[in-house]
């Protein structure tokens, strides 16, 4: 009886062994297959910029890895299949292997057109001076706006312009939402200060004699309503 027992529990653990085999198998299967670098730096595999672009940008990216050794690509896909940018950006990083290895120095611009998402994944060395602020920055001002007007060769150049200045430290541009608008500190000091400077006048006007001192705080009465609208706009 032992040795009956034995040997259905070695029969149950080979059958889950060989379930969970298929389903790592299946799984993996499953996931988008990463296209082989072929010593390229553009591989535009949604077919979405010019051939003189990627000419262009292939020279481009030689020439600023040959003067830094920082190793740039790029890759444009059509979908990610399910698959979430973060996953398959990091899984073309790592097969693509890019920048040197005792630097970690790669980077990898990721489009993925169909699923409107784009991801500019950082290796290592880089992440000091290519922060994720800066490169969530990038992809906003420089690439959206184009990719928008469809225009991608527009989008990816600049982006890519974008990325090699924000590595020297000399990418400083400011988002577009952010151009105009005040904190909503700033706003409630401001508008404390423009409140108490009505405030002064409209109190002074109640002494004034005659008509003017009526006139004076009637009219700057209304004005109040500019703080909560100033502070909370929209």
């Amino acid at each position: 009886m032992i040795r009956g027992k034995t040997v259905l529990r070695i029969d149950c653990m080979m059958r889950l062994s060989f379930l969970l085999f298929l389903f790592v198998s299946g799984f993996a299967l499953a996931q988008k297959p990463v296209p082989e670098l072929w010593g390229t730096r553009v591989h535009d595999d949604a077919h979405v910029l010019k051939h003189e672009t990627v000419e262009a940008l292939e020279a481009q990216l030689k020439a600023y890895e040959d003067s830094t050794s920082n190793q740039i690509a790029i890759l444009t896909i059509s979908s990610l299949d399910g698959e979430s940018i973060e996953e398959y950006s990091l899984r073309v990083a790592e097969k693509w292997k890019l920048g040197q290895k005792d630097k970690d120095n790669g980077v990898l611009l990721l489009i993925a057109v169909d699923d409107h998402k784009m991801r500019i994944e950082v290796g290592h060395g880089l992440e000091g001076v290519l922060t994720d602020a800066l490169s969530n920055r990038i992809i906003r001002n420089e690439m959206a706006p184009a990719f928008r007007r469809a225009d991608f060769d527009g989008g990816v150049t600049a982006a890519i312009t974008a990325i090699t200045k924000a590595i020297g430290g000399e990418y400083s541009a400011v988002d577009s939402n952010e151009i105009g608008e005040l904190s909503t500190t700033a706003r409630i000091l401001i508008g404390l200060g423009i409140y108490a400077f009505l405030g002064i006048f409209a109190f002074f006007g109640l002494f004034i004699k005659g008509g003017w001192g009526w006139f004076m705080y009637l009219f700057l009465t209304p004005f109040f309503s500019i703080f909560p609208a100033f502070v909370f706009p929209g």
